[in-house]
């Protein structure tokens, strides 16, 4: 970057800046999730963060330390909330004759015209909190600032004080989703600025084997990922901040054949790095640059770290994105760039409309261009630069997410997403030479268009064990001649994760743990089991029924080492055992077993089986 590229960097950061501080200290109106100490006469909050509306805005939700209890009355005391419960409050993990002072409790309530607090749901909050911490969730009043700067409005009839300018969103863009980091995180001041200092420590072992659906042949192999992740958070200002974070890692691979070698490598990886600005010129529009997580809920259209540029817009039920950038390099020290990501500009943009409470609508867009360049049939190149889809294309749907409440009958969430592909791709095979080099068996061009959906819902019981029945179904349109010059397949975005959850703890793969695939003629049914053990831990039985659009002799994208026979469309099951475990404040726990049955579709017909297990300590 020269000198006045530098400069205009600068300057524009500077004019960042003063923008978002000009413009701050609004909190009329808004539902908060509120984060802070009652010391007897007044709540302190330290940390506010929006949320989406509730139905009614005399509801409401607190968590903190029970202060007194009166069982004959029926009623407790949490900060300054005097709850009342009745014989049609439900209790979740534990009983009114179970309550205690000390207990921390997680209280959803109504505010009646009185003023009185009547609880709907009260439950065990998963990790105690300190005495005198409170969260509180609810719709804010007017704002008054003091002449000390310190902001007063309420929340549920409650005066919150806060010495903040505003709230933010700058504790979102620091969380992915799942990931969990405790509240008492290091810290130090910096030009009168708390620098926060954390991270992760994951273990994550896996068994893998027949995954060429042959048990004659010996293909088990178990890996093992030791991965140390470090974070630095500064808030420049209320509304401005920077985040740094990097990752070392080891893989150690053994295998149980004994014509391939065992290995452990080693790299650090340059992970999250950027700088975000916040409600510009009192606007709810917020920008932030570098390389920064792209996600969105399910992961079904991408979940990518990305070196882009993105404008945020936040303003009641709205929220919008637009996001542009390519890989620059230095992701790694054992690999400057995927060759997926080469030169591979990218446009991003997700609209997402709360239009009642719990209910959202979204839209969603991705154009890229590959500019790579290409190898020619016959080219020798080295196995880790194989690059098997150049696609240029445009990617456009829309989803339909959220949750239904039944009454008596516990929820209904569902979601429906469609979307459409078009454009062009270059499609290459690979023959092995050893296991350093390849060679460009073939190299194929074709017009892309195509289109996917994926629709389901899980069904919530209000009792013991919260038991959860899932079902949905997912369809990717296929090519009988997929290299005919057109290709009618669908593919994803090749940025996708297809990661999500039903009513269990934690993510895991929707379309299976063992075989993972892509939507690209497809059809897959999904079933799953799952119940709430513990104060917060899940264990849920999925299945999959796989099926092909088209018979065809590929898969696009999957983790087996077998290729169809063109004839069946039937491809097999799967049942997947996923167990999370969250019962401590700092440590996570995951165990999955799985087992995919081959169908028809396959010459060989053997099972496949992996276990997998993750161990997740938080700091």
């Amino acid at each position: 970057m020269d000198t006045k590229k530098s400069a205009n960097f600068l300057a524009f950061a500077v004019l960042c800046f003063a923008y978002t501080q000009a413009w701050a200290g609004n909190f009329d109106n808004e539902w908060f999730r509120i984060f802070g100490r009652w010391d007897g006469e007044e709540l302190r909050a330290d940390n506010i963060q929006l949320r989406l509306p509730e139905a009614e805005p005399n509801r409401g939700q607190i968590s903190g330390q029970v202060e007194k209890i009166d069982l004959h009355a029926k009623s407790l005391a949490v900060g300054p909330f005097a709850v009342h419960w009745t014989d049609n409050t439900q209790f979740e993990d534990i009983t009114s004759s179970q309550l205690r002072v000390g207990k921390t409790l997680k209280i959803s309530l109504k505010m009646n015209e009185k003023g009185q607090y009547n609880a709907r749901k009260i439950g065990l909050e998963a990790t105690p909190f300190a005495p005198h911490s409170l969260q509180v969730t609810g719709l804010s009043g007017n704002t008054f600032e003091r002449k000390d700067g310190v902001h007063e409005f309420k929340i549920l009839n409650i005066p919150i004080y806060t010495a903040l300018n505003g709230y933010n969103v700058l504790k979102s863009l620091i969380r992915r989703q799942d990931v969990r980091r405790p509240d008492d995180q290091y810290k130090f001041n910096l030009f009168g600025k708390p620098v926060t200092l954390g991270g992760a420590y994951d273990f994550n072992p896996r068994l893998r084997n027949n995954f060429d659906l042959d048990e004659r042949s010996q293909d088990a192999n178990v890996r093992i990922d030791n991965e140390l992740k470090l974070e630095a958070f500064y808030p420049i200002s209320d509304f401005s901040a920077v985040f740094l974070s990097f990752i070392g890692s080891t893989t150690s691979r053994f295998n149980f054949s004994n014509d391939t070698r065992n290995r452990t490598t080693f790299e650090i990886d340059r992970d999250e790095t950027w700088i975000f600005f916040d409600r510009l010129a009192g606007t709810g529009f917020g920008l932030q640059f570098g390389n920064q997580n792209v996600t969105e809920s399910r992961e079904w259209w991408w979940d990518k770290d990305m070196d882009s540029l993105r404008l945020y817009y936040n303003r009641g039920p709205f929220h919008f994105e637009l996001l542009g950038g390519k890989q620059i390099g230095g992701e790694s020290t054992l690999i400057s760039i995927s060759p997926k990501d080469k030169e591979v500009p990218r446009i991003l943009s997700m609209a997402s409309w709360a239009w009642s409470y719990k209910q959202r609508l979204e839209l969603f867009f991705l154009k890229q261009w590959d500019q790579s360049s290409q190898e020619n049939v016959g080219d020798v190149i080295k196995r880790i630069n194989r690059d098997n889809f150049d696609d240029n294309a445009t990617w456009f749907g829309a989803r339909a997410i959220g949750e239904v409440g039944l009454s008596d009958y516990g929820s209904l969430n569902y979601w429906a997403d469609f979307a459409g592909v078009n454009g062009k791709e270059t499609v290459f095979t690979y023959g092995s030479i050893d296991n350093i080099f390849t060679k460009t068996k073939s190299k194929n061009k074709n017009d892309v268009s195509g289109w996917a959906f994926d629709i389901g819902a899980f069904w919530t019981l209000p009792v013991k064990y919260q038991p959860t029945l899932t079902l949905s179904y997912a369809h990717g349109s296929g090519d009988r001649h997929p290299n005919d010059g057109h290709n009618s397949a669908f593919r994803q975005t090749g940025i996708q994760r297809n990661n999500w959850r039903f009513n269990g703890v934690n993510r895991f793969k929707i379309y299976g743990e063992l075989f993972d695939p892509e939507l690209s003629n497809m059809n897959i049914f999904t079933s799953a089991l799952g119940v709430r053990v513990f104060k917060n831990s899940s264990i849920e039985m999925v299945y999959h029924k796989y099926d092909q659009d088209q018979a065809v002799s590929s898969i696009r994208n999957n983790n087996l080492n077998k290729s169809p026979n063109g004839i069946s469309r039937d491809l097999g099951h799967e049942v997947d055992l996923v167990m999370n475990f969250r019962e401590w404040k700092r440590l996570e726990l995951e165990l999955t077993g799985s087992v995919f049955d081959p169908g028809s579709a396959f010459s060989n017909q053997d099972k496949a089986y992996g276990i997998f297990f993750d161990a997740n300590y938080n700091f």
